[in-house]
């Protein structure tokens, strides 16, 4: 089914056409040998392995799919990801994930966790989930701040020596592992020679249960023993120099560590992971402020914001709305987009320059993305949530506008345009609007978060509620019922959450 909205510079119509020609480009970069995007350095991408996410689901497109999952088994496996400590690294050096820049940064481990939350819906592997709760587990332990929020990052070197925090020597291994370490050593590629300069980083080559297999061993014994020699270093590495920690506080990453947590309550249903991202957005919102009412870009400093502290923000309130259904949080996000309007654009603009009017430097309108998401899609997909959640028709209007402006570059440069090619898959396709309403609404509302349903609007109420137009004229006191609807005009209800996604699934083929 084919939505026509939006025109581009040279692709008319945006069409299921248009997105299939943008995933074919997207997908042409993909590394079908070792996974992720590209022939040299790898990087995360996760803006665009959620591109692939939705793609999979929407079109729908098992190829996709796998290319999902097998880039997030490499990331997992490989050297970019901390198996002692949690957390991940900035990127890679090599095209096989082994040898990592050890800088770490807030806002990677941010983004990874949120596809970590989005790939576990899809489906429930044990897997991802002990690595988003190692990932989140490592900001809260290496990377918060005491006064509340998140510092930077860490820096690649300790002592002078980049990467000797988390590298081992051979012999070292041996004295701290000395009850028969040969699995240990198989399993993360441990040699007397080392893989980096005569030490050894962890990393893994093959899946536990394809090592287990060929040890002929239960995989959950391997498993095991591996967790107890990761803990025995883990213990060791605690008494080392420590790398440097960057302690800036900025807004925008910790933005990102919101919408984090939220989504991790969204996929585990885990209230800690709640009460931190409604803890962090409370603390971004008390000590943010300058003295005009803007927001400031770095805790403490009185450096005005650029779009994207704004936008992460806006963001962040949507995110943690979805996974609460605190509907006041809305109105605070709307109040936020107002801002941002005034201070980042013009009457005669269609996307928002990345620096305050009042700013005397030469102003910008960011399109493309490098290591996070381009802010002004971003605010479109703010504005188009919003719009559809507030009945803000022209808000809706604008975000269209500003999908047409990324034009054909969209479907040339996918990789660099990811988040906007996210846009462009819920144009084409879709974005259902759900309202849960009844007496057990909020308990359909966490079923509902912790099940993959791609793009989706969702506002849910346990009481009557004529403010939103999603949710009037629907309640009903004795069942909890579920509207799938498209531009407010709805299906018959359903009663259960597995029936939904059965009818989101045949809508969406």
């Amino acid at each position: 089914r084919e939505r026509a909205i939006l025109t581009t510079d040279a692709e008319g119509l945006v069409s299921v056409h248009a997105v299939e020609k943008m995933m074919g480009a997207l997908q042409q970069q993909y590394d079908s040998q070792e996974g992720g995007f590209g022939h040299g350095a790898k990087f995360p991408n996760t803006m665009a392995l959620e591109l692939l996410l939705q793609y999979a689901w929407q079109a729908p497109s098992p190829e996709a799919y796998g290319q999902v999952k097998e880039t997030v088994a490499r990331l997992l496996q490989g050297g970019l990801h901390d198996v002692i400590g949690g957390g991940f690294a900035r990127y890679t050096v090599d095209r096989q994930w082994r040898v990592p820049h050890f800088e770490k940064m807030l806002y990677d481990n941010a983004l990874i966790a949120r596809l970590l939350a989005s790939l576990y819906k899809w489906p429930k592997a044990p897997a991802l989930l002990e690595a988003l709760e190692g990932a989140l587990g490592f900001l809260e332990a290496e990377l918060s701040h005491p006064d509340g929020g998140y510092c930077a990052g860490l820096d690649a070197d300790t002592e002078g020596v980049e990467g000797r925090f988390y590298t081992w020597g051979y012999e070292e291994l041996t004295s701290l592992l000395p009850d028969e370490p040969h699995w240990f050593f198989a399993y993360y590629n441990v040699s007397p020679e080392g893989n980096r300069e005569g030490r050894n980083i962890l990393y893994a080559t093959a899946h536990i249960e394809a090592f287990a297999s060929r040890l002929g061993q239960p995989a959950d014994e391997v498993k095991t023993y591996l967790d107890n020699c990761r803990n025995t270093l883990a213990a060791a590495r605690a008494r080392r120099a420590r790398p440097g920690r960057d302690e800036q506080v900025l807004l925008s990453w910790n933005a990102l560590v919101v919408t984090a947590y939220a989504q991790a309550y969204g996929a585990t249903g885990a209230p800690v992971y709640l009460e931190k991202a409604e803890q962090l957005l409370s603390f971004l919102d008390g000590h943010f402020r300058m003295a005009d009412g803007g927001l400031r870009h770095i805790y403490l400093r009185d450096i005005p914001a650029f779009l994207d502290d704004y936008a992460y923000l806006i963001e962040a309130y949507i995110a943690v709305h979805a996974v609460s259904q605190r509907h006041e949080l809305l109105e605070q996000a709307a109040v936020m987009v107002e801002e941002t309007i005034r201070r980042f654009r013009t009457e005669q603009d269609v996307l928002f320059y990345y620096s305050q009017q009042s700013e005397t430097i030469l102003r910008h309108s960011p399109l493309y993305e490098e290591d996070m998401p381009a802010p002004n899609a971003v605010m479109a997909a703010n504005m188009k949530r919003l719009g559809i959640m507030l009945g803000r028709r022209d808000w809706q209007e604008q975000a269209a506008l500003m999908l047409n402006a990324a034009g054909s570059r969209l479907l040339e440069t996918p990789l660099a345009l990811a988040s906007w090619g996210s846009l462009l898959l819920a144009e084409a396709y879709g974005m259902p609007e759900i309202a849960i309403v009844g007496p057990q609404a909020r308990k359909t509302t966490l079923e509902a978060n912790a099940t993959f349903l791609g793009p989706h609007i969702l506002m849910a109420s346990d009481v009557p509620d004529e403010t939103y137009p999603l949710l009037a004229h629907r309640w009903n006191e004795k069942d909890t019922l579920i509207y799938i609807c498209r531009d407010y005009a709805c299906q018959r209800p359903v009663k259960d959450v597995e029936e939904m996604v059965h009818n989101l699934r045949g809508e969406e083929k």
